[in-house]
């Protein structure tokens, strides 16, 4: 079984999608939801200028914090990955354009309702342009 996703503008660079009801999963959903989800863009930027891994500390795991970080990446066009890690953090590594990637770690510290982020590390890393679309990865 896979959730319903609400699309509320197209893939060309207006896209505000968020997911059913728009508010956070229950844990037997987010158990169904399957890994393999992605959102995928058919406008993608051709230049990625920076690449960024980030640590997000604090309640970030067990409150919709992975699937708020797939809204965010879809608003801002940018690409990676997000997961769990074993220390209760949550990892985000993403691709854009320097802009968007500033405007995207704003709302990683803002996080959802139920979140409470206590910190965020920053690391610049190695642009590869192997992202072409932002996953859940377990």
């Amino acid at each position: 079984m896979q959730l319903p996703i609400v699309f509320n503008g197209d893939f060309n660079g207006d896209f505000n999608g968020d997911f059913y009801g728009g508010g956070l999963m229950t844990n037997r959903a987010r158990d169904c939801y399957s890994a393999r989800h992605r959102y995928s863009f058919t406008h993608h930027k051709t230049l990625m200028t920076v690449a960024r891994r980030f640590i997000i500390s604090g309640l970030v795991q067990g409150v919709g914090y992975r699937y708020f970080v797939l809204r965010a990446a879809a608003r801002h066009q940018v690409f990676g990955t997000v997961r769990n890690l074993p220390d209760e953090r949550v990892e985000v590594v993403a691709e854009g354009d320097r802009e968007t990637m500033d405007e995207f770690k704003n709302e990683l510290a803002a996080g959802p309702l139920m979140a409470e982020v206590s910190g965020i590390e920053e690391t610049d890393i190695e642009v590869t342009g192997r992202f072409r679309d932002f996953r859940l990865d377990h």
